[in-house]
């Protein structure tokens, strides 16, 4: 691409796109903003048209008068048909005295995507731009969406994350995160009570408990989402008291008591999918790796490890397998951070792909795990943690998000070799891979008639071996 901005912009706010644009000139972007690019004698419309096709990102300061021109729209048009022939992000915008409400008003779909704010400072604004654009085109995050048309907490803790000021992201993370092992506590007559009418009663009371948990989620959500590791650390703290809170129920029916355990299903699984929808495949791995509170006291245990974290509270519905997750798509706590219920499915699919690759990659640091995928031992079915729901994908989704994921076997092979030390030959992580696939199989065939299709052969990963 010729430029890195198009900057679409209405003449009445040149005061605050002049210094913005000068100041992304100094950053070294190359910048189109007409009364720089725009000679006496040019075609107003076709140099327009050029700057538009030939620009990475569109940069659309949204303002009052902004929505009052017919120019400003055109352009807009322009830019959002490109976003979507391209399938990636290409409109970066900014209010500009305006705000959510007044976004929402206008437009629904330039509500929906996250927005730098003109009042934050030129440089914040110009810095913004400047990473979005330091990415390479490939990695590019997709778009981030913000669908309310008031402040939620998904848009609180993005901006917090965004002024980059430590003691109020973790005065927000406090805020949010400190009620819910109380009530909780509280929480447990409600779900003891329901335990003895049945099982559908117990999925409310389940319910109820995530409901209760979902505003402390958020910011380990967000900050995952903004690709921010050290807040991320700051939000995780929610998932260790959550892993300690039997100790502090006290006695009772078992299944209450380890309602704490059973809600790392929900930010694990969200948390994710949202790294995988940002191409942050890294997240999955350091998610994997957290260490939490073990069974015993002053013990302690690695994510991978931790069954429930991997399993619905409430049953295994595998006609719908992430049913119970979507069922929080329109919540305040969840929508937003998908571009629609149906990618986030997809996301949720990608990310347990790779949860379940990373869980095959720790068993075989073992010479007595590696055996059991080499032999291909359908035994060990019983000891998955990472339950296989993507051996459910159908054959050529499975080729479709497994290119997005991997372009090739040698991503396959870096993503399985994430930080290790040392040497391991390809040809064996491909036979590992291909054991894998047969105890998978195994298991989702011995726990549902649902799906007697499924066969490993069809599951190819981009550049696997075929013999």
């Amino acid at each position: 691409m010729e430029y890195d901005v198009f900057i679409c912009h209405a003449f009445e706010d040149k005061d605050f796109v002049e210094p913005l644009s000068q100041a992304l000139i100094s950053k070294g972007l190359k910048v189109w903003y007409a009364p720089i690019k725009l000679k006496i004698g040019d075609s107003l419309r076709q140099e327009i048209d050029r700057g538009l096709a030939n620009s990475r990102y569109g940069v659309v300061v949204l303002s009052e008068v902004f929505f009052k021109k017919n120019w400003t729209q055109s352009e807009l048009d322009a830019l959002a048909s490109r976003q979507n022939e391209e399938g990636r992000k290409v409109i970066l915008p900014i209010w500009h005295k305006i705000d959510a409400g007044e976004v929402q008003k206008h437009s629904p779909l330039l509500a929906s995507l996250y927005a730098a704010r003109s009042i934050d400072g030129l440089e914040i604004v110009a810095a913004q731009i400047l990473n979005i654009c330091s990415e390479p085109d490939e990695t590019a995050h997709k778009s981030v969406f913000q669908t309310s048309g008031s402040v939620g907490l998904r848009e609180k803790c993005l901006d917090v994350i965004r002024k980059g000021d430590v003691l109020e992201w973790r005065k927000l993370v406090d805020e949010l995160q400190e009620p819910v092992t109380k009530q909780l506590l509280e929480w447990k007559q409600d779900g003891e009570a329901s335990i003895q009418q049945g099982a559908d009663a117990w999925k409310e009371s389940v319910l109820r408990a995530t409901k209760i948990c979902m505003p402390g989620f958020v910011p380990i959500f967000a900050s995952v989402e903004a690709g921010q590791k050290e807040r991320w650390k700051d939000a995780t703290r929610i998932l260790r008291h959550l892993a300690i809170l039997k100790n502090k129920m006290g006695g009772g029916i078992t299944k209450v008591l380890n309602i704490g355990m059973h809600m790392l299903y929900f930010p694990g699984s969200v948390g994710m999918a949202i790294a995988v929808e940002t191409g942050q495949h890294d997240f999955v791995w350091d998610w994997m790796l957290i260490k939490m509170p073990g069974y015993r006291d002053g013990s302690e245990i690695k994510w991978a490890d931790i069954r429930s974290a991997f399993w619905p509270p409430v049953g295994i519905d595998f006609k719908d397998p992430f049913r119970l997750l979507l069922g929080f798509y329109d919540t305040e706590y969840v929508q937003g951070f998908f571009p629609s219920e149906e990618r986030m499915k997809e996301f949720l699919f990608k990310s347990n792909l790779l949860q379940s690759i990373i869980e095959l990659r720790f068993l075989t640091q073992t010479g007595e795990g590696a055996e059991i995928v080499e032999k291909r031992d359908k035994r060990y079915k019983t000891d998955v943690n990472v339950l296989p729901f993507w051996c459910l994908i159908k054959s050529d989704d499975f080729q479709t998000w497994t290119l997005d994921l991997f372009n090739s076997g040698d991503e396959f092979i870096r993503f399985f070799m994430m930080n290790a030390q040392g040497h391991i030959d390809p040809k064996r992580i491909w036979d590992w891979w291909k054991g894998w696939k047969v105890i998978c199989e195994a298991f989702i065939n011995e726990v549902t008639h649902y799906s007697p299709w499924v066969h490993n052969e069809w599951l190819i990963l981009p550049g696997e071996p075929q013999k």
